[in-house]
């Protein structure tokens, strides 16, 4: 991914998480430059890559 080569964080999270914790992340989202996905078979709930 090349964003985060200039420094965006990369948030993936599972589908089927709840509403309220997407509404939580898409804070982040006016606080800085983020890329997002959500990957099928991803281990976590929520992982972010810097």
């Amino acid at each position: 991914m090349h964003s985060p080569e200039h420094g965006a964080v990369w948030i993936s999270y599972q589908p089927g998480l709840p509403a309220d914790d997407i509404a939580k992340l898409a804070v982040l989202q006016s606080t800085r430059a983020t890329c997002w996905s959500v990957p099928s078979g991803q281990g976590s709930p929520i992982e972010a890559t810097a």
